[in-house]
């Protein structure tokens, strides 16, 4: 455990962290002890990945199989996070470490009608392995939580033209000692429909997202960004690690 905590924290060096209006990504790719990597970030419009480069010790190069990669991305109506980790062929017996967050901050609007309406839609929750996923409407109550994939259904009352506040969410955080793996998460809204108090259609009205703002970081905060997605992923695996323990004891 003493040699997979050193990877993490040598591993922050790898991590890069991206900011968009209306977007907060972050993605991590951590390489074993005692094994240094290239890495190639790119970024485009809401979203940003970070691949895996070359990578070697002191005594030569080290293999990993496939193509090592994180992404994130956001959009008003989804958030989502992918990737594969490869596992090292020779003599470190271990995986690529990987993880990712992605948000959206944004508003919900109902147009085409006057006075009082009902948004109607979906929150659908998708992923693999362990992940965390949230849909939230603090002015009507609402906290749609997933670590399962799952799909909840709303209808909130707005007045046509007045936006209402929302988030969307998603983090996967993902580790294996011994082989490599596929890495999927994120959070939806479907099928978005503007209504009456019965649930049936307005004529004429709809419903669309606007953007909403997120603070971009001074260029020296960018390492406390990731500083904090690099705990918190490790966060996540001592508690997986503890929870594998307890269920081989």
């Amino acid at each position: 455990m003493a040699s997979r905590l050193f990877a993490l924290v040598v591993g922050i060096l790898a991590l890069e962290s991206s900011l968009v209006a209306g977007s907060i990504l972050d993605v991590a790719l951590l390489p074993p002890a005692g094994v240094s990597c290239n890495t190639m970030f790119t970024t485009g419009t809401g979203s940003a990945t970070l691949t895996l480069g070359a990578c070697s010790t002191g005594n030569g190069p080290v293999t990993f199989t496939g193509q090592s990669y994180i992404s994130a991305m956001s959009t008003p109506m989804e958030v989502a996070v992918s990737g594969f980790a490869g596992m090292e062929t020779g003599t470190f017996n271990n995986a690529i470490t990987i993880g990712a967050s992605a948000k959206y901050d944004g508003s919900l609007e109902a147009v085409g009608g006057s006075g009082s309406a009902f948004l109607e839609f979906q929150v659908a929750a998708f992923g693999a392995d362990y992940f965390e996923g949230d849909f939230d409407m603090a002015s009507d109550g609402i906290n749609f939580q997933a670590d399962l994939t799952r799909t909840g259904y709303f209808m909130v009352p707005v007045t046509f033209g007045d936006p209402v506040d929302y988030s969307l969410s998603v983090s996967h955080e993902f580790y294996t000692l011994n082989e490599p793996d596929v890495l999927s998460a994120g959070v939806s809204i479907l099928n978005l429909e503007v209504v009456d108090a019965n649930g049936v259609l307005i004529a004429g009205a709809s419903a669309g997202a606007e953007t909403g703002t997120a603070e971009v970081p001074e260029p020296g905060s960018a390492a406390l960004v990731g500083l904090g997605v690099a705990l918190l992923i490790l966060g996540g695996w001592l508690k997986r690690w503890s929870r594998e323990r307890g269920s081989n004891s």
